[in-house]
């Protein structure tokens, strides 16, 4: 329901990206050094290829340790970890992490150092290692501190919080963001206080349920990017805060943020935010009960959507219309409107079995590719065999409603009461229809997760998520939407899910844990 949801992870990649400069490097590198370095790390970062890179690096690195001083060649490594990382290549980042920490504690530079280990600790939290991630973090926001650099202990505190959040550890994760609050408000870093005031207010939201109280953090939140932070961030910040007072039945503020919303959105032609804007303007409406103006949202809403090609958007919209219908009593459009959503889903499967297909041909010899091509081609035939029974189903849905309208409408001219008491069975009937249109389409196309398999590949509770997400058909940034994470984060869960399952793609990672 949430469109702006948090900055937690934005704050964690913004710290791997800080390690700023204590020392100065112009007093650390001289500048033949500086010469070579720049050279070296271009070549690198016009590379597009990641398996290039790692090799590159590798031979830059024998070349360069011969001709640069330790300090030196920690900033180089420490530049081949953040290319790495660009390139989600993780593992490799880390170990150049390691490799320019152990440089610059040979050059005496402890405070690099520390910075270099603070950026093992968000490769850790990437990756799930959420308690190595808190060890670590402890240890440099404590050395952070002791060397009166307050700006990197504010930031490993922050992480710390957003760590416990992770772990559903909202009461830790509320102390941590205010200990690196207080830091940052005493260093007058209103933007950093902003992050740690959504974080808290994520905390109340998402896992201690207290929506007043995140309302109040996310409002300071607010109140700081609308002043400095940029129009569209505070446009999305207005969408989320309207949700929320929608959810606290305060109708007033949530159409109020909604307004100024739609017309930052429409000032800057993000039709992307703008359809969003819509969609929620709609919720508004339906929660009201006002069930007409609610209709006319969604419909502007789903226009837009088609003109963006947004499939998974326009889903979404077709369940959200087929229940305005239904509440409207217009059940034939609610009929077709549930048939759409159906059809639109079948296609969002089929496209990704076509990218799975292609994906398999350019990985695999022609044997195993054959054979794996044939089992994909198989399951669309089923797929294919599921949309016709469907449409079968679906039409005799129509045959057996326009035969009880028939009969309803004969039977009103004989008693209005009798009119009344079918009308309302006929309502009751027609929705217990869409739910098992909907439990149809999900059995049919997610499955059951064995438990078992869960446990036997040790699986933590937030990649389980993803996972169940996979199987549901999402692509990672709705996944992320859902999850209220960046895409990063889904994309190292899922680099997790692929590890401990030993799959390649989403197709064996699903077939692995058996899903029925």
């Amino acid at each position: 329901m949430k469109f702006f949801l948090t900055y937690n992870i934005f704050a964690i990649i913004l710290f791997l990206f800080s390690c700023t400069n204590i020392e100065n490097r112009n007093e650390l590198v001289s500048d033949g050094e500086t010469s070579i370095l720049e050279h070296h790390i271009t070549s690198l970062i016009n590379i597009k290829d990641s398996d290039s890179i790692s090799t590159m690096a590798i031979i830059y690195d024998e070349e360069l340790q011969q001709i640069l001083s330790d300090s030196a060649l920690g900033e180089f490594r420490k530049e081949v970890g953040m290319i790495s990382y660009k390139h989600s290549q993780f593992e490799l980042a880390e170990d150049y992490f390691i490799l320019s920490e152990n440089s610059f504690n040979r050059a005496h530079l402890p405070l690099k150092a520390t910075q270099m280990l603070a950026n093992q600790a968000v490769l850790q939290e990437l990756k799930g290692n959420y308690k190595e991630a808190v060890t670590i973090y402890i240890s440099t926001a404590e050395f952070f501190k002791q060397h009166n650099d307050s700006t990197s202990w504010a930031s490993a505190l922050s992480n710390i919080g957003v760590v416990y959040e992770e772990m559903g550890l909202a009461k830790k994760a509320i102390y941590y963001d205010k200990l690196s609050l207080s830091i940052k408000l005493a260093m007058h870093n209103t933007l950093g206080a902003a992050t740690n005031y959504n974080n808290i207010g994520v905390a109340f939201f998402e896992l201690l349920n207290m929506p007043d109280s995140a309302i109040i953090y996310y409002n300071k939140a607010f109140n700081i990017y609308k002043e400095e932070g940029g129009s569209v961030r505070c446009a999305m910040t207005r969408d989320n805060l309207a949700m929320l007072y929608v959810m606290l039945n305060n109708y007033s503020m949530a159409e109020h943020h909604l307004q100024k919303a739609e017309r930052i959105f429409d000032s800057v032609g993000n039709l992307q935010g703008k359809a969003i804007t819509l969609r929620y303007f709609g919720e508004l409406h339906f929660a009201k009960g006002n069930d007409q103006k609610s209709l006319e949202y969604f419909n502007s809403a789903m226009q837009i959507f088609k003109q963006i090609n947004d499939k998974k958007s326009l889903m979404e919209m077709g369940t959200l219309l087929s229940k305005v219908y239904i509440s409207l009593g217009r059940y034939s459009e609610a009929t077709k409107m549930m048939q759409f959503t159906n059809l639109l889903k079948d296609s969002l499967l089929n496209i990704e079995n076509q990218e799975v297909i292609a994906e398999m041909e350019s990985k695999y010899q022609l044997k195993e590719k054959n054979k794996t091509i044939e089992v994909l081609r198989l399951e669309d035939e089923l797929q294919q065999k599921k949309i016709n029974n469907q449409t079968i189903f679906i039409t005799s849905l129509i045959i057996i409603f326009i035969l009880t309208v028939i009969i309803f409408y004969f039977s009103v001219n004989k008693n209005k009461l009798n009119q009344k008491q079918l009308r309302l069975e006929l309502q009751n009937y027609l929705l217990r229809i869409g739910e098992l249109q909907v439990e149809v389409s999900e059995k049919g196309d997610c499955g059951k997760f064995s438990e078992e398999k869960l446990m036997q590949y040790d699986l933590s509770e937030r990649e389980i998520e993803v996972l169940k997400y996979i199987a549901q058909g999402y692509k990672n940034s709705e996944i992320a939407e859902k999850l209220f994470v960046s895409q990063n984060t889904i994309k190292t869960h899922i680099k997790n899910i692929y590890i401990k399952l030993d799959v390649k793609n989403r197709v064996e990672a699903l077939k692995r844990v058996d899903i029925v």
